[in-house]
């Protein structure tokens, strides 16, 4: 009954000492998070929008010291509060006030 036990405890020890020397690896470990993919290029802006109290501001880009707003307009006329507002890359605008939503496509002309 001792062999058995003895053999067991120095196959033990064996495998300790192989795993603890690095017997057996064959380099870095791999990596398994793969690198996501580069973001795509999108244009250049064009426009800048400025929010301010319920007034809407458009600029050309690149801006300079003296730069004016191309477009000047009310957000919504009437709203007591100054309506929450969203652009996104193409041009469009969306306001929003307590009640509704108003969505708008690029060319802005009026709100």
């Amino acid at each position: 009954m001792k062999s058995p036990a003895l053999l067991f405890s120095i196959l033990v020890a064996a495998a300790i000492a192989a795993v603890s020397s690095g017997c057996g690896s064959t380099g870095p470990l791999p990596i398994t998070v793969s690198n996501p993919p580069p973001p795509t290029a999108t244009p250049a802006a064009k426009l800048l929008y400025v929010d301010h109290n319920g007034t809407f501001y458009e600029y050309k880009l690149p801006l300079s010291a003296d730069s004016k707003p191309v477009l000047t307009l009310t957000e919504w006329p009437g709203l007591g509060v100054a309506p929450v507002i969203a652009a996104d890359q193409y041009g469009n605008v969306a306001l929003g006030s307590p009640q509704q939503i108003r969505v708008f496509k690029a060319p802005i002309v009026s709100f």
